[in-house]
């Protein structure tokens, strides 16, 4: 703690958590590494990085990235100017998962020393030609970081400030070939913390400290001649090797006419000379350091539209919710006085829901998986609810690369704790009769089917050579934190469950199932199921069409308030639809509602992923057998997901619905 300097990066809470107090603690062992390490997302003051004038900036290279491809690469996977000694940054775990592989750039910046510089000089074989082309008409763009800072591009927008989108493309396509932006002209803004001279050397005996605060990129294609001869990296002292990155164009003789581009062919048995150029110029701007991120959150559609629109889309739903409810109120109080009213002789005019009395609390067939579904729902909702509080209440940043999925990932495997206890008290109610198999499955069963999933795609990414194909040592802490954190965790949690005693039913089952009478087209269970999570995505389609067009366009999401909204409202919605149709469901005197209450909304996940293909048709264009894997195979798990999430809400009202009004009825 000592060794902490305010001009540091590092930050106290990171400290604290690895430290051997809190290291000593072997449950919180694995969270600290994973969570906390190498920095904390929190911005504490004095601990931004500040630079004096002429320092050099740290500027590193992530990744190479497509949204028609979705299949990132390592920046240096293509022929690069590339440095003498790759420096490997420290990676968290959500970076690794999202494909990031950071090194250090070849190119070299110092705070307010503006220089027009020529990178580097390579001669491309055929394969090497043919990669680049490839990746350009792709539509690959390089993604560049500056004091963790990601480069952008601004793309203008008719009636709107322009926006900022992270990386820049690599080139354009051409015919039998493609443009290289092989010239890249940067603009870094600064902000002074305080006020203080700006200019020359009073500023530079001032000892005053900048904080870099933008960082853009504007790339262009020049077609070069150089008059001298361009110098070899042996030339040094005594044939020692020296650095040949970042000359002055003059020592080389470097020029150009200013409107032929450089571009490259597909065919070609002769090496093409490619050479890369920069030039850096620095802007003061007023915009401080805690601010830095807003123009890289800003929405394609203006956060005044999207405000609107996702207002509008809430108030009609909350709008209809509490119509339905009020009427539901209304219906259930009017039977409730009713059957209470009827004498204990008048037994032949028991009808509608409660002349089910005898079988609506009968075990449903598969009581184990019924009982594994509402763990995993409520494992989803625990974890999902905490890390949505996390993030609104900036906790954990979205613009800290990966933190938000490694917390993400660390609160699924703790909130396995609640899903085992819901869940064993569930399968104690129902039946409880193979609780070591119900720990079990909740064990291995979903977390398999996802590993095993998630390890398929895997499998298509490294097949690629893609940068977010996991090492086998992700691979390993992936199935540490599985089997020795979620698996302890769960079973602790059942054990809790399973001592627990169980709760009184209100009324009586019999031994024999009474015959349920025939049931209308119209109350088929698919068409029930269908028609109940409509308006539950109808209420949450806006806001999750934002979610995924920035996971799969590359930016950053960051509307958390809104999502919280979102979510409050569905999940109001499922309760309310799902106990509206066991109402309707009992008053024909059908007591099946177990799985059927879980189904009702369930839908919404299946509607999510029509959704997604159409979005997917319209706006990603993706190519390739691999993109369309990756595309649907993360979106049916995240479908999956949804479909748990809004059927266990569903179910847990009903279940509450169905206990409730039982017990307030009069039952002989």
């Amino acid at each position: 703690q000592k060794k902490l300097e305010p001009a540091s990066s590092a930050c106290y809470c990171c400290w604290r958590a690895t430290s051997p107090t809190m290291l000593a603690r072997a449950p919180l062992r694995l969270a600290s590494i994973l969570l906390l390490q190498p920095c904390c997302p929190l911005l504490i003051p004095g601990l931004q990085r500040e630079y004096l004038e002429g320092e050099e900036l740290p500027m590193r290279v992530a990744k190479l990235m497509s949204t028609r491809t979705l299949v990132p690469f390592s920046y240096y996977s293509l022929a690069q100017c590339t440095p003498r000694s790759l420096e490997a940054a420290a990676e968290n775990l959500g970076e690794v998962l999202h494909g990031d592989r950071i090194f250090n750039a070849p190119f070299e910046l110092r705070l307010r020393r503006p220089r027009a510089l020529a990178l580097c000089r390579l001669l491309l074989d055929p394969q090497e030609r043919e990669l680049w082309v490839a990746r350009i008409r792709e539509g690959y763009r390089a993604h560049l970081l500056l004091d963790n800072l990601p480069v952008g591009t601004r793309r203008p927008r008719d009636g709107a400030a322009p926006l900022l989108e992270r990386g820049y493309l690599l080139g354009a396509a051409a015919p039998d070939g493609a443009i290289v932006h092989n010239h890249l002209h940067f603009t870094v803004r600064y902000h002074l913390p305080s006020p203080s001279v700006t200019t020359g050397e009073a500023w530079r005996g001032s000892g005053r400290r900048a904080r870099i605060v933008g960082f853009e990129v504007e790339p262009s294609s020049r077609g070069y001649t150089h008059a001298a001869r361009w110098p070899d990296d042996s030339e040094g002292e005594a044939g020692s090797a020296v650095d040949v990155l970042n000359l002055s164009p003059a020592e080389v003789g470097l020029s150009h006419d200013g409107t032929s581009p450089m571009v490259l062919r597909r065919r070609g048995g002769k090496p093409v000379e490619l050479i890369f150029t920069y030039n850096v110029t620095y802007a003061l701007s007023e915009v401080p350091y805690s601010s830095r991120w807003d123009n890289y959150l800003m929405l394609e559609e203006g956060s005044q539209v999207h405000w609107l629109s996702l207002c509008g889309s809430l108030a009609l739903s909350l709008l209809l919710a509490s119509l339905v409810a009020a009427i539901m109120l209304a219906t259930v109080r009017r039977d409730l006085q009713k059957y209470n009213a009827i004498d204990a002789d008048d037994d032949l005019v028991e009808v509608g829901w409660k002349y089910t009395h005898a079988d609506v609390l009968r075990p449903p067939a598969g009581p184990l998986s019924l009982s594994c579904a509402l763990g995993a729902a409520v494992q989803l909702i625990c974890s999902g609810a905490v890390t949505l509080a996390l993030a609104l209440l900036g906790v954990i940043s979205p613009t800290a690369r990966g933190r938000l999925l490694t917390a993400a990932l660390l609160l699924l495997c703790l909130s396995a704790v609640p899903a085992g206890y819901v869940a064993a008290r569930l399968y104690r109610q129902i039946d409880g009769s193979h609780p070591y198999a119900l720990i079990g499955a909740l064990s291995f069963a979903l977390p398999g089917s996802v590993f095993a999933a998630f390890t398929a795609l895997d499998l298509v990414l490294w097949a690629r050579g893609a940068s977010s194909a996991v090492p086998l040592t992700t691979l390993l802490a992936l199935l540490l934190l599985w089997l020795g954190l979620h698996v302890p965790l769960l079973a602790t949690g059942a054990s809790l469950g399973f001592r627990q005693p169980r709760a009184e039913d209100p009324c009586f089952t019999n031994l024999i199932p009474r015959q349920i009478p025939t049931q209308p087209l119209w109350a088929h269970p698919l068409v029930a199921a269908l028609s109940g999570g409509l308006l539950p995505f109808g209420s949450a389609a806006i806001e999750l069409s934002s979610l995924y067009s920035s996971a799969w366009n590359g930016r950053i999401y960051s509307l958390f308030g809104f999502l919280f909204l979102t979510a409050t409202t569905t999940a109001l919605i499922c309760a309310e639809v799902g106990v509206v149709l066991c109402y309707f469901q009992l008053c024909r005197e059908d007591y099946r509602w177990w799985w059927r209450s879980f189904a009702h909304t369930g839908s919404c996940g299946l509607y999510f992923f029509l959704h997604a293909a159409a979005y997917a048709h319209s706006e990603l264009h993706l190519s390739g057998p691999t993109a369309i894997a990756i595309y649907y195979g993360y979106t049916a798990a995240a479908s999956a997901a949804l479909s748990l999430v809004t059927g266990g809400v569903s179910f847990v009202a009903c279940f509450w619905f169905v206990r409730s009004i039982f017990a307030a009825v009069k039952v002989d």
